[in-house]
């Protein structure tokens, strides 16, 4: 099974990009490069904020998603930290099996 397919994931992968300045851009291709993986857990319970910071052509790029579980959002930016380097594309389309 693909990331992007993974039913915590479905329709949520690729996240919407920011640049920097938290304008939102276009990065459709998904030719990002994965810098750093991060979660915020909320202060009330709610959806944990998974962001994820990527670089292309020289400029920083933020994309955001939210998920409903503290524990899946720690795996999971484990599991992205471990990809640094790829290109968004790339991650979409890996065999995340063995991650549920």
């Amino acid at each position: 099974m693909r990331l992007l397919d993974y039913p915590g994931l479905l329709g949520k992968w690729p996240p919407p990009a920011q640049n920097a300045s938290g304008a939102p851009t276009s990065l459709d291709h998904c030719e990002d490069s994965l810098a750093w993986a991060f979660y915020e857990v909320p202060e009330h319970p709610g959806f944990t904020r998974v962001r994820i910071l990527t670089f292309f052509q020289g400029s920083l790029f933020v994309r955001e998603l939210f998920v409903s579980d503290d524990i899946f959002a720690r795996v999971f930016c484990e599991f992205l930290n471990r990809q640094k380097g790829r290109t968004i594309r790339e991650i979409g389309e890996m065999d995340v099996t063995f991650f549920g």
